[in-house]
């Protein structure tokens, strides 16, 4: 099996998940779609009748639940999209009756879709060792330096990288939100797994990744990519205030701006100011209340100054005041435990001539 899951997981295969839609919720595979052999409330029915009369009345009251016309719209939903993915894979929780049922009815209409062994719980375990075997297995980089300093941006020009705040959909500090929802941990931890049997099957040796907290918003790094990085060396990237100042600007208000407008339309621009007024609150025991009270101001005659101008760079005193009362004294504080594993510090060019010298 675990051969036919790395198979599904380097390939992109699509895949069918015919479980209920809170088990979806929960957690899913890479690349799967949600459409349930059974709703929530049928679910929970069978699952009753089967723990007090066992799986053959189960499968008759799901029978029932499942009149001609709501199988024959499941049906049709099933060959939509094997038609759309004709090299999809589908799965239950164990590669049980749900899969099971769902692959006869579409073999009836002539449609023939493969189950996934073992299904959810196998591939879920698959995952889950791979994180581990391979935390073990690769030599990881952290790309270190303070807020602003543009790792994201660097990591780019990494070819062996994996940006663990793009699949946590977070920018990994206090206002770091975006307008995209989070993943759950399944999620997180699935994508991370996928991230790595990829670079692994591409033959690198080296990841770079950056240096993260235990949390990033929300998501929990696996305990055993955060023990070896708790482990790596780490490479500073530092910058002078005015360029942290501009990056910080640029991915904090322009595209923040931007995302919100485009998802709420004329109310993004409150959305997008809501948020920052409730980042500064949730960071208040920290910062101070003065403190806090005077970024609050900043940012609100800002937000006027923009609303007349349309003009980001109004905010940049707003965003200094972060950056250098905030986001630095805990940044120093961090790395002063660190500095032992520093292996190299410097600007953004000299970083990058760093990564061509050492072959990374």
């Amino acid at each position: 099996m675990s051969e036919l899951f790395k198979k599904l997981v380097l390939n992109d295969t699509p895949l069918l998940d015919v479980r209920a839609p809170i088990e979806f919720a929960r957690g899913t595979l890479p690349n799967a779609v949600n459409l349930p052999l059974l709703d929530d409330e049928q679910r929970h029915q069978v699952g009753l009748t089967y723990k007090k009369h066992g799986q053959q009345q189960a499968i008759e009251l799901g029978e029932k639940l499942l009149n001609p016309s709501l199988r024959c719209e499941r049906m049709q939903l099933w060959r939509d999209y094997a038609e759309r993915n004709p090299d999809a894979y589908l799965f239950c929780f164990r590669g049980g009756l749900r899969s099971k049922t769902t692959q006869r009815w579409l073999a009836e209409t002539g449609v023939e879709l493969p189950l996934m062994p073992g299904g959810y719980k196998a591939c879920r375990r698959y995952l889950i060792e791979q994180v581990e075997s391979l935390s073990e297995t690769f030599k990881f980089i952290l790309l270190g330096g303070r807020t602003g300093s543009g790792k994201t941006l660097l990591l780019e020009h990494i070819e062996s990288n994996i940006d663990l705040e793009g699949l946590a959909h977070h920018r990994g500090s206090s206002f770091g939100a975006t307008t995209t929802p989070q993943p759950g941990n399944i999620d997180f931890e699935h994508a991370i797994a996928v991230a790595l049997l990829k670079l692994q099957s591409r033959q690198h040796e080296a990841i770079t990744l950056e240096d993260e907290g235990r949390m990033i918003g929300s998501a929990c790094i696996p305990e055993a990519l955060r023990n070896k990085m708790a482990q790596s060396p780490i490479v500073l990237l530092e910058e002078p205030a005015a360029v942290r100042v501009e990056i910080s600007r640029v991915a904090y208000i322009d595209e923040l701006i931007d995302a919100y407008v485009t998802l709420y339309g004329e109310a993004g621009l409150e959305a997008f100011a809501d948020h920052h007024r409730n980042a500064l609150e949730k960071i208040t025991r920290r910062f101070g209340d003065n403190r806090k009270s005077h970024a609050l101001d900043l940012f609100n005659n800002a937000l006027t100054a923009y609303r007349l101008s349309s003009d980001t760079s109004v905010f940049e005193d707003y965003v200094e005041l972060l950056l250098l009362k905030y986001y630095d004294p805990m940044y120093d504080y961090q790395l002063k435990k660190k500095m032992h594993r520093v292996v190299f510090r410097g600007n953004a060019i000299e970083v990058r001539q760093w990564y061509a010298s050492n072959q990374v």
